[in-house]
């Protein structure tokens, strides 16, 4: 029924990628953007995600406060005003910034992780599409959403949103690689931790982890006694860009010890030790 729906729309089969029922995946090329436009129609009918742009529920800081208590008990007032801020500046999409993750961080991330293992993740802030393309050409299929539509992503919702990833989760969501704005993340980190059962790669400036707050050295020391962080630092950036690193979060110790790849070199940061001091191992 949706491959009908597919070929009907394409101009040749290699304008489509499909891996399983619940993913379909267009190339970006001229003669395939009505079938990608069609496919995605016919894939968020399919799954329930046609209103993925679901209604803003976080409408004010003290929503966003009772919500960053699960999240991260005792998050300073100064993060959670400018959550907020980067969450109305998202009323309006053109205002966000934009900054394509480079093909050597993403190289790094491919390198130590073994995201080959799943059958498709999500990019919650595809923005230039740079993860899609990458995991596609290495043959992992991406589900991408931006909440700029112009971004031609296969979802536009809101992934500040708790509803965002509550429909992920039922849609068979495992695996998240993305590069949320800075300054959302603690509140989008331990969201996607939540609603993701085996792993979550967040792309970060090296201030993140390095000059952490009390209340997100707490969480993340949760995490630590756990054994299930791991930190890929010293990526490669363009130009003037600042010192960026991935954060992956595992949904057990035994999800890292299998995703992980071997050998780790001393371009990982391997944080293992849970007294060891964050950002400095």
């Amino acid at each position: 029924m949706y491959e009908a729906e597919v070929r009907r729309h394409m101009v040749s089969r290699d304008d489509v990628v499909s891996k399983d029922d619940k993913v379909v995946e267009m190339t970006r090329t001229r003669s395939g953007k009505v079938a990608h436009v069609a496919a995605v129609a016919a894939w968020q009918a399919r799954n329930g995600l046609a209103n993925a742009n679901t209604a803003i529920a976080l409408t004010n800081q003290k929503v966003l406060e009772q919500l960053m208590q699960e999240l991260q008990p005792d998050c300073s007032t100064r993060a959670m005003t400018n959550i907020m801020k980067a969450m109305v500046a998202a009323r309006n999409p053109r205002a966000l910034p934009c900054v394509a993750t480079v093909p050597g961080a993403l190289e790094q991330l491919w390198r130590y992780i073994a995201l080959d293992q799943f059958d498709w993740v999500l990019d919650a802030f595809a923005g230039t599409q740079a993860v899609r393309t990458f995991l596609m050409q290495r043959g992992v299929a991406v589900v991408s959403n931006d909440v700029n539509p112009a971004h031609a992503a296969d979802l536009a919702g809101d992934a500040c949103q708790p509803d965002f990833w509550r429909s992920m989760q039922n849609k068979g969501l495992k695996a998240v690689v993305c590069s949320p704005w800075y300054d959302c993340l603690d509140l989008v980190l331990p969201l996607a931790v939540r609603y993701t059962p085996k792993l979550v790669c967040v792309h970060v400036s090296y201030s993140y982890y390095a000059n952490m707050t009390a209340a997100r050295a707490a969480m993340f020391r949760r995490w630590l006694d756990q054994e299930r962080v791991a930190i890929i630092s010293n990526l490669p950036r363009v130009g003037r860009q600042r010192q960026c690193a991935w954060i992956c979060v595992f949904g057990s110790a035994r999800d890292k010890e299998q995703l992980v790849r071997q050998p780790r070199d001393a371009g990982w940061l391997f944080v293992a030790d849970p007294e060891a001091p964050l950002g400095l191992v």
